[in-house]
């Protein structure tokens, strides 16, 4: 399965590699397989993370 299959069009919670939560991402789409873009939930700051940065993904709907 993809990351674009996993991810996109789903709220994701985004962690620090240390754990840290930066808080949760509606995913409007995955570019190259490794970059998550969307919309920070409950604003309107679009904003994108790269997965090879080291964060981790955790789905939440």
């Amino acid at each position: 399965m993809t990351n674009k299959e996993k991810y996109e069009g789903k709220i994701v919670e985004i962690f620090t590699p240390g754990g840290r939560s930066l808080g949760q991402l509606q995913v409007s789409q995955v570019l190259k397989d490794n970059v998550l873009c969307g919309t920070i939930v409950g604003t309107d700051i679009e904003t994108a993370y790269y997965l090879s940065d080291g964060i981790r993904v955790k789905v939440v709907a």
